[in-house]
């Protein structure tokens, strides 16, 4: 069964990705969190195919919390929603890990 964590403080926006997702693959668990806080707790503690995160969200910068689960999880993939300029923003996730 695919692994799947949905990290995004938009209810509307993790609804639509839960909806999408459960479409198209028959065999999924997916959970769900809105700080990075959570984000990186259940990365550390359970076990994902992939991690879905917004890049802007209530807690610690989001960065720190992509680079912390790297460390601990290397292996997962990690894929970053934004809605802000990709120039500013996406080099500095891409190197650590995204």
């Amino acid at each position: 069964m695919l692994r799947i964590f949905i990290a995004d403080n938009h209810a509307v926006v993790r609804r639509g990705l839960r909806l999408i997702l459960q479409d198209e693959y028959s065999a999924v668990y997916i959970d769900e969190g809105m700080t990075t806080e959570t984000l990186i707790s259940k990365a550390k503690n359970e076990p994902w195919d992939i991690i879905i995160m917004d890049i802007s969200m209530p807690g610690r910068s989001t960065l720190e919390a992509l680079q912390e689960i790297k460390l601990v999880t290397p292996s997962i993939p990690v894929l970053i929603l934004s809605g802000f300029p990709e120039k500013q923003y996406a080099i500095p996730f891409l190197k650590s890990g995204a």
